[in-house]
């Protein structure tokens, strides 16, 4: 197939990740749900690449290293990451607007580490807009049905580092290469408040919408 006919949804490839156990979560939901996400086609995107992360500032720079990497394969692809991360005390979906360039961690991450008050990036904004544009995307899955959230504050753990960390990679990306980088991150609730099988529905709904959102 020659280039000017490669389909649309051959330029588009998803990162999904979700973090492992950590201090008081022995089972991290977001790891179950990586091993149940709907297929590329179902979401017309070429590929679905998943990557369940160690609760550690180690681990996320590994990971979104690797990430990063592999894009190298496809330059003219639209990439958009989605980092999945739990908040044991909500019951609803949260989408995070912002993260913000601190790291204060109430425990220590997976590998001991416990920063307070230290900045993730130096010469980093203090907080970063997600590329996603959350307000159509929280409209659009109200209407489904789904209790959602917009949220202004991803706390000061792993999930905003990761978050942080990989709102930068992507501005970077998307000055440096031809391709279009987003990055979004979403704190999802525990299945004692929303069930696995409810929580599957959202995480499509949720990649479909993102998909469709992204120029």
């Amino acid at each position: 197939m020659t280039e000017g006919n490669v389909d649309s949804k051959n330029k588009v490839v998803l990162h999904v990740s979700g973090f492992g156990p950590f201090a008081g979560v022995e089972v991290n939901p977001t790891q179950i749900l990586l091993q149940h996400l709907p297929s590329a086609d179902e979401i017309n995107v070429e590929e679905i690449k998943s990557c369940c992360i160690e609760t550690s500032i180690q681990g996320v720079d590994e990971s979104l290293a690797k990430m990063v990497a592999e894009n190298n394969t496809h330059e003219l692809s639209k990439h958009i990451f989605v980092h999945f991360g739990v908040n044991s005390s909500q019951t609803a979906f949260r989408l995070e607007r912002i993260a913000w360039n601190e790291n204060t961690f109430r425990v220590p991450d997976q590998r001991g580490q416990q920063p307070v008050k230290q900045t993730i990036e130096i010469s980093g904004k203090p907080g970063l807009h997600s590329q996603i544009l959350v307000d159509p995307l929280h409209h659009y899955l109200c209407c489904l049905g789904f209790p959602v959230e917009i949220s202004h504050d991803a706390g000061r753990f792993l999930c905003n580092y990761i978050f942080y960390r990989s709102v930068a990679r992507a501005e970077v990306s998307n000055q440096t290469t031809s391709s279009k980088n987003y990055a979004i991150f979403v704190h999802m609730p525990p299945f004692s408040a929303q069930p696995l099988e409810k929580q599957t529905v959202f995480v499509k709904e949720l990649l479909r919408c993102i998909v469709s959102f992204c120029p």
